[in-house]
């Protein structure tokens, strides 16, 4: 309804709704792109993704609610639904260069930059970390505000919070670091305390139990808010219509009146 420019491509209800000056862009989906201004070279495909995106540019999303807060992000990748859902949700634009590829990945990331995390949950719950590479079901799992770590293989450097320079290649390896520094583990378990093993077991089970707990209130509170965007959207598309409504009148009424008649009265239904 907005849109002044052009190059852009929009399927799905309400997508790319407000887009004003954006271009080349492509959204497929509910809500896609639906609050886009001036943000240029995006892709979203999916119901609600990219769909807080003002002016961020060449940013991919694909999958449900992929990248849904970012605004100002640009360069950014996601592929798996809820994939850099939170990223950017600052406003603060410090969220770049950053590729998800899997469900939840990177899930709750604000405002870190440049990392990649690949496999199921990788990095779900970093939020400002920077340079951060996890490749493996849950690798990183529970890391916050670490930086320039690297695991390999599913669960590696799984318990790490802000510990940085970490390299951990192996299932397991790493796996009970929180917050140490600059170690490096090659190998199944490899630097994993299993003098500790079971009791360390037993906390991330609990940790693992109570972010699964916020991660299910999360996603309670983005339900709320998709309600709301689609609320929203409904409003919109009825204004839409009356808008148009009283456009189709008016063109009736100027040609009844050149015509020699008299114009329609207008019904006004204030209900």
């Amino acid at each position: 309804m907005f849109n002044t420019t052009d190059s852009n491509t929009a399927v799905g209800a309400a997508a790319l709704l407000l887009n004003t000056t954006g271009t080349q862009n492509v959204a497929v989906g509910t809500a896609a792109c639906v609050h886009n201004d001036s943000g240029s070279g995006n892709n979203a495909v999916g119901a609600f993704a990219l769909s807080n995106n003002t002016d961020g540019f060449t940013n991919n999303a694909l999958g449900n609610s992929a990248l849904l807060d970012n605004r100002h992000g640009h360069d950014n990748t996601a592929i798996g639904d809820l994939a850099l859902s939170h990223n950017d949700s600052t406003g603060s634009g410090l969220g770049n260069d950053n590729t998800a590829v899997g469900s939840g990945t990177l899930f709750t990331n604000t405002d870190g930059d440049s990392n990649t995390a690949v496999g199921f949950h990788a990095l779900l719950f970093n939020t400002t970390g920077l340079d951060n590479t996890a490749t493996g079901d849950t690798a990183l799992l529970s890391n916050t505000t670490g930086d320039h770590n690297t695991a390999t293989g599913a669960s590696a450097l799984s318990s790490n919070t802000d510990g940085g320079t970490n390299t951990a290649t192996g299932v397991h390896a790493l796996a009970d670091n929180t917050t140490g520094n600059a170690n490096t583990a090659v190998g199944f378990a490899a630097l994993f305390n299993t003098a500790r093993e079971h009791r360390k077991n037993e906390e991330q089970g609990a940790t693992i139990a109570q972010q699964q707990k916020d991660f299910d209130t999360s996603i309670a509170q983005q339900q709320k808010q998709i309600d709301r965007l689609t609320a929203t959207v409904k409003e919109q598309v009825a204004q839409i219509q009356k808008v148009s409504a009283q456009l189709e009148l008016n063109k009736f009424a100027t040609g009844r009146i050149r015509r020699g008649g008299s114009a329609p009265k207008a019904v006004v239904d204030n209900q």
